[in-house]
């Protein structure tokens, strides 16, 4: 929808990210590009219609309703106001649908924790070798009655819901792996998650 906002105001004459329209009242031009039975407007009508099914109930209930407005002999601030209310209105939805998702999962009942978290480029670095890595701050889920395996092993969780893995790495050089497992249980139901974490084992 932004796209189609800059597209009639170049071809209303006006310029896309300026502070003053300096042709506010081209109502024509608006017609031409974007009035009934335009590409423009049978693109945008599909777009808005396959979105309202997609998120028609049962996903949504008393949801913002979405109508694409008639833009026929409309001046440009007109057009402009109604491309940006029917762009609010498909935020709007969206946001309903992500909170309604959220509540069905049961999002909204599990806490979670700030945690200060590093990932390293390369878990092998060789002497005065430059040392890269990427630290950031992530959302750790606390979920209670949280089960973690290191290749099929149990593994210490602390009280922030981190698992802390050590493990005797093999003797011999090379690419090596290890199996991660986490088992929660939300909403009643049981689910294990697996991850493979590939490492390297440097010669000495």
């Amino acid at each position: 929808m932004r796209a189609c906002r800059e597209a009639l105001l170049r071809a209303t004459g006006n310029v896309p990210g300026a502070i003053i329209l300096r042709r506010y009242n081209e109502a024509d031009a608006v017609t031409r590009y974007v009035g009934p039975g335009t590409p423009a407007e049978r693109q945008l009508q599909q777009q808005v219609t396959q979105y309202a099914t997609h998120t028609r109930p049962p996903y949504l209930v008393d949801s913002v309703q979405l109508a694409f407005p008639s833009l026929q002999d409309a001046p440009v601030v007109v057009a402009l106001a109604a491309l940006t209310q029917l762009e609010a209105d498909v935020l709007t939805r969206e946001r309903q649908l992500q909170q309604e998702m959220a509540r069905r999962v049961g999002a909204e009942q599990i806490p979670s924790n700030l945690r200060i978290m590093a990932s390293a480029e390369s878990n092998t670095v060789a002497p005065g070798a430059v040392y890269r890595a990427e630290f950031f701050v992530t959302k750790v889920l606390a979920v209670n009655g949280a089960q973690m395996y290191c290749n099929g092993r149990p593994v210490e969780i602390d009280a922030d819901g981190i698992g802390h893995v050590s493990f005797q790495a093999p003797t011999r050089p090379g690419p090596a792996s290890w199996q991660a497992a986490m088992r929660i249980r939300i909403n009643g139901l049981d689910s294990t998650f697996r991850l493979r974490v590939p490492y390297h084992v440097a010669r000495h």
